[in-house]
């Protein structure tokens, strides 16, 4: 670390170490992502820490103490939480220790509401039909297993599945945004540049994110989503901001949640 300590890391860093750090989490990630629980990954990305510390890039240093506690996460619970809990327990101690070191919090630059206007609500209903359009289609021509979704779905009353579709739709959206738009992106826009390939890498990664649990998932999956997440990506270049983002993918999520949930009855015979 140089005299001026920690908030100089980016500009006393290389460009070509921080744009290597940030795609080999980025490849990693996505293969943990893909194999879970592999050991060798895993330790990989815990190594890549040091060297983005060392790197002095905070873009880096955010991405990289993200990807550490997502591969660290499913190890610290005795049993298999639902993922938002996950998902909320990922980002806990994640702002935690950007609260604690001054610098990572000062650079907190995505962290903003951005603009909100009538072209944004134009992408939030477009965003939300295309979400609609690829979920009704991908259950009708795919024919997915919903077999593990019709006891709570059939189980809980109408009017709560809806209350409890509006809650999850705005918490995985907002979580979701932060860890993809928010973190991601930012080091993606700092190592490769404000372009079209940082936009193109966060919207394949959080398809592959997907790629396991997500609905819909497999390889159709991934590329859905990651369109999805490339739209996404635009809506926070346009907006500057997290807040119109985190409004398109809850009300794309509370869609999607509506249409399996309709489905989900309909196959049962409700």
């Amino acid at each position: 670390m140089n005299k001026t300590g920690l908030s100089s890391f980016e500009s006393s860093s290389k460009p070509s170490q921080p744009r290597a750090i940030v795609l080999a989490i980025i490849t990693l990630l996505s293969w943990h992502q893909l194999m879970p629980r592999s050991v060798w990954v895993s330790a990989a990305l815990f190594l890549v820490l040091p060297w983005a510390i060392r790197s002095e890039c905070l873009p880096a240093i955010h991405l990289s103490v993200l990807a550490a506690l997502m591969c660290l996460m499913p190890f610290l619970f005795y049993f298999h939480p639902p993922f938002l809990i996950l998902k909320a327990a990922l980002l806990l101690p994640y702002f935690i220790i950007v609260a604690l070191i001054t610098p990572l919090r000062h650079s907190l630059d995505w962290l903003r509401r951005g603009t909100f206007g009538l072209k944004t609500w134009g992408l939030v209903v477009g965003i939300t039909l295309f979400a609609g359009v690829v979920l009704s289609g991908w259950v009708h021509f795919v024919n997915p297993n919903l077999g593990r979704y019709t006891y709570y779905f059939t189980a809980m009353p109408s009017g709560m599945l809806f209350v409890y579709a509006a809650g999850f739709a705005a918490i995985n959206a907002l979580i979701e945004e932060i860890i993809w738009r928010g973190i991601m992106l930012s080091a993606l826009d700092a190592v490769l540049g404000v372009g079209p390939l940082a936009l193109v890498l966060q919207a394949l990664q959080f398809g592959i994110a997907h790629y396991r649990g997500g609905f819909p998932n497999g390889w159709l999956g991934i590329a859905t989503t990651g369109l999805f997440g490339f739209f996404m990506g635009l809506v926070r270049r346009s907006t500057n901001g997290l807040f119109a983002c985190w409004i398109a993918h809850a009300a794309a999520d509370f869609t999607i949640l509506c249409l399996v949930i309709h489905f989900v009855r309909q196959s049962a015979g409700h």
